[in-house]
C-alpha cells in the first residue's frame, strides 16, 4: 500500500512539474540549432564544413581517378586504370564515391541557407547572413558544375551577383560555366574581369591562362602563369600549369624546373600520386574571393 501510495505521488508531481511546453523547450548547456545561430561567429563557423567534410567522399579517394587518372597525368594498373583507359562503369566506387561527395556539398549548403532563413537570433547581424547563404550558394554552385548542371549552376552564381555584381568568385566560377558550354570569348571577358576588379586576384590569370592553353596560345598563356607566380610565389598551381604551357611550347627543361617547384610547393600533389589523399584546407583557401 505504502509503495502505491508513492507512486501515485511521484506521477501526480511529475505531471503538475511538466509545463505544456516542456518537450518544447531549448536544453541548457547544450548547442542545438535554436540555441546556436546567436552570434556573426557562430554562424561563420556553421559554414566550415562546405570547405571539408562535404568534400570528404570526393577528395579522400575519388578525385585522383576522375582527374589525373582520366587526364593521363597518372597511371598505375592497381589504381583505378579504368579511369585513363576508359573502361569505367556504374559500378565504379570511385564514381559512387564522386556523386556523394557532390550530393553532400548540396545538402550540407541547402541546409545552411534554410538555417540561415529560419534559426538565426535577432543577435546575427544581416551581413553575416547574406555572407553565409552567398558561401552556400558558391560552394553549391562549385559542386552543381562539376556536375555539369550548368543551368542550376548559373541559378546560385546570379543569386550571388544579383547582392554583388563585382563578387570575384561567383565571375570567375560564371567563366567557368561558359568556357564549359563552348562560349570561351564569354569565358575570356568575364576571367579579364576579374582582373580589372582586383588586379591581385592571381586565380583569375591562372584561369585566363587555362583557357589560353585550350587555344594553343600558349606565349600568352606562360605570361598569364608568369604575372599568377610574380602575385603568388607560392601558387603552385600557376607553376604546374606554366610546365605544362612549357611543355606543349617546346621548352621541356623549363617544363621540368616548373613541375619540380610545383611538387615543392604543394607535396599533397605527390602524395596522392602515391596513393595518399587529403582533403580540402580552410574556408579561406577554398574560395578566397568571399572573404
Amino acid at each position: 500500500m505504502k509503495h502505491r501510495f508513492l507512486t501515485l505521488i511521484s506521477s501526480l508531481l511529475l505531471l503538475t512539474a511538466c509545463s505544456d511546453s516542456f518537450l518544447e523547450r531549448a536544453p541548457e548547456g547544450n548547442y542545438v540549432d535554436v540555441t546556436y545561430y546567436t552570434s556573426d561567429d557562430a554562424l561563420e563557423q556553421a559554414t566550415a564544413p562546405l570547405y571539408n567534410r562535404a568534400w570528404f567522399d570526393l577528395n579522400s579517394r575519388a578525385i585522383v581517378p576522375l582527374g589525373s587518372n582520366r587526364a593521363n597525368d597518372n597511371f598505375s594498373r592497381w589504381g583505378a586504370p579504368e579511369f585513363t583507359n576508359f573502361k569505367v562503369t556504374a559500378l565504379s566506387e570511385n564514381l559512387a564515391n564522386a556523386w556523394t561527395g557532390f550530393y553532400s556539398v548540396i545538402t550540407m549548403a541547402n541546409a545552411v541557407i534554410s538555417d540561415v532563413q529560419t534559426k538565426c537570433s535577432n543577435s546575427v547581424s544581416e551581413r553575416a547572413k547574406r555572407t553565409a547563404i552567398a558561401e552556400a550558394r558558391l560552394m553549391r554552385a562549385e559542386a552543381l558544375l562539376k556536375m555539369k548542371q550548368y543551368k542550376e549552376t548559373m541559378e546560385d552564381i546570379d543569386a550571388v551577383l544579383a547582392q554583388n555584381p563585382e563578387e570575384e568568385t561567383a565571375i570567375l566560377l560564371r567563366g567557368k560555366v561558359k568556357e564549359a558550354n563552348g562560349q570561351e570569348e564569354e569565358a575570356e571577358a568575364d576571367y579579364k574581369l576579374v582582373t580589372e576588379v582586383n588586379p591581385f586576384n592571381e586565380q583569375a590569370y591562372l584561369y585566363l591562362g587555362q583557357l589560353f592553353i585550350n587555344q594553343k596560345k600558349l606565349t600568352e598563356a606562360i605570361s598569364l602563369f608568369d604575372e599568377a607566380i610574380e602575385l603568388n610565389p607560392n601558387f603552385a598551381e600557376a607553376y604546374k600549369e606554366r610546365g605544362r604551357a612549357k611543355l606543349l611550347n617546346g621548352d621541356k627543361d623549363g617544363s621540368v624546373e616548373d613541375m619540380k617547384r610545383s611538387l615543392e610547393l604543394n607535396p599533397k600533389d605527390e602524395a596522392s600520386l602515391n596513393g595518399e589523399f587529403k582533403n580540402l584546407g580552410p574556408k579561406q583557401e577554398a574560395l578566397p574571393g568571399i572573404f
